[in-house]
């Protein structure tokens, strides 16, 4: 059965050739973690596209893990420490 989220179907295939990243207990729970990350990657993807995020990928990498990791990287900016703070953790 094909899903859809929102106005994008992802066909049945592609969530029994992403069953093999998922490996769990019984077919039925693969079927449905790999049917979830699809889901959620279709989401980012769109709000990556939402918010006119665009991104160069690096090479071997498809554009749509590009586009994810640039939202991410725009949504949950990575935090700097500095010197005191990495102390400060340390002791």
């Amino acid at each position: 059965m094909d899903i859809r989220v929102n106005d994008v179907t992802i066909p049945q295939s592609r969530v029994l050739a992403e069953m093999q990243y998922h490996p769990a207990p019984s077919r039925k729970q693969a079927e449905k973690l790999a049917a979830t990350a699809l889901i959620v990657r279709e989401l980012l993807c769109q709000e990556a596209e939402r918010c006119g995020i665009e991104a160069s990928p690096s090479e071997g990498q498809p554009l749509e893990e590009a586009r994810i990791d640039a939202l991410l990287e725009v949504a949950l900016p990575s935090a700097v420490a500095d010197e005191a703070t990495c102390r400060s953790f340390y002791e």
